[in-house]
């Protein structure tokens, strides 16, 4: 209690600090991952608790990277089994939070929808620009395949990947480069998977055009802050704003046919809407089966909102997802 309350007294400082940190990335870096420490990681402790309960927790295993943070979890039901395996790339705008911030959810999934969930860590920016957190995606996701026989109760010949916010973004474009052999030769990154392991994409609250930050007309000022700090840190430079990497990163120009069914969703307020229903829409255009869950204006529903597990709308994207697995998996 009391280092919650310490935390929220430090708000006005974080404040102060966001207003002159546009003279220091390091700062600015430094004032959202304050932010992001603010978010509680676990919202319904009491479920949280007897799903634990039934589930097996490996942490901090160490995946084969090129670059640091290279650490990955997994959960697991306890019942002897053969899991699919959902790979999760998390969230925090690319420089702060860590694989933690998934872990109620991840738990919940591995026992609701009876999979594996393997949440990674990968290095943030600025230490590692762009494309640094997509090379560990590859890396870890090699890693674990190639290990299979480590690992006797998870099926790789099913996957999904998931990510939230950020990870979306990662997370999709993994599963482009993996289904547009061109695009992914053109980044140096290698084709890994088959078509018939790819079982679907979770995405969650992305920024899968990475262009579109650039416009912050309307935008409020932390807007503007958050948005110039992340893709500054992100693509390394200042002036990000023509950088080639930009409209690289984008999913929409990238995306082919052959993209796995996905599942989409994202909240009204502060958050990336647009960019979901875009990518949606692009999506539909080619084919790709996809199915989406958005709101409208009421009730507002933030940036991550499918994370509070204390309200109907999570519950309802949960249900979604466990539906969209379940349709998707095969026994």
């Amino acid at each position: 209690m009391i280092r919650n309350l310490f935390k929220w007294l430090l708000i006005p400082v974080v404040i102060l600090v966001i207003i002159f940190s546009r003279y220091s990335l390091n700062i600015s870096v430094a004032a959202i991952q304050f932010i992001f420490s603010l978010t509680p990681e676990v919202t319904d402790t009491k479920r949280f608790e007897e799903v634990k309960s039934r589930l097996i927790t490996k942490k901090d295993l160490t995946y084969t990277s090129s670059l640091a943070n290279n650490t990955a979890d997994i959960y697991y039901p306890k019942k002897e089994g053969n899991y699919p395996v959902v790979f999760w790339v998390h969230g925090g705008a690319y420089v702060a939070s860590s694989k933690e911030s998934v872990e109620e959810y991840a738990s919940n999934l591995a026992d609701s929808a009876q999979v594996a969930v393997i949440s990674m860590n990968y290095q943030l920016a600025p230490d590692s620009p762009y494309p640094g957190q997509l090379i560990q995606t590859s890396e870890m996701a090699e890693y674990f395949i190639e290990h299979a026989e480590e690992f006797p109760m998870l099926d790789f010949s099913q996957l999904f990947f998931a990510g939230d916010s950020a990870g979306a973004q990662i997370a999709a474009q993994y599963l482009v480069t993996q289904t547009n052999l061109e695009y992914g030769k053109q980044l140096g990154i290698k084709p890994l998977l088959t078509p018939e392991q790819l079982k679907g994409a979770l995405l969650f609250c992305g920024p899968y055009e990475i262009s579109q930050l650039r416009d912050t007309t309307d935008k409020s000022f932390f807007a503007k802050f958050l948005y110039q700090t992340v893709a500054q840190a992100l693509i390394g430079k200042k002036d990000w704003q023509n950088e080639p990497q930009v409209e690289e990163a984008a999913i929409s120009q990238h995306v082919t046919a052959d993209f796995p069914p996905s599942f989409i969703t994202d909240g009204n307020l502060m958050t990336f809407t647009d960019q979901g229903k875009s990518l949606v829409n692009r999506l539909n255009e080619l084919g790709v089966e996809t199915r989406s869950l958005f709101f409208e204006d009421k009730p507002k529903l933030g940036h991550e909102y499918q994370f509070d597990f204390t309200t109907d709308e999570a519950l309802e994207a949960f249900d979604d997802v466990l539906s969209f697995i379940q349709q998707h998996r095969h026994e």
